[in-house]
């Protein structure tokens, strides 16, 4: 099973101070105010040789959390539409 969020730090030398993928959920914490963390929801179907995962960074506030990805394309037609254009920056 993948876990559902994964604490992000600044830098590789920087301590976890709270390893959020470990949550026991038996007894749930509150995330800090002030944790950025990533959202992995993704859908794996193996017998098509397919999985897709959606990895969204966002930040504990006072008042529930802010989406620091919203700018990266979602739908189907968009990522492709995005993937184009960098692979025509690219060249």
């Amino acid at each position: 099973m993948h876990h559902e969020r994964n604490q992000v730090v600044a830098t590789t030398t920087e301590p976890l101070l709270l390893s959020l993928d470990r949550i026991d959920l038996v007894h749930e914490r509150p995330i800090p105010v002030g944790a950025v963390f990533t959202v992995e929801p993704g859908v794996y179907l193996p017998a098509q040789g397919f999985g897709v995962r959606i990895e969204d960074e966002v930040v504990m506030t006072t008042t529930g959390f802010r989406l620091l990805t919203s700018s990266i394309p979602r739908k189907l037609e968009d990522v492709e539409a995005w993937v184009a254009r960098e692979r025509k920056q690219t060249r």
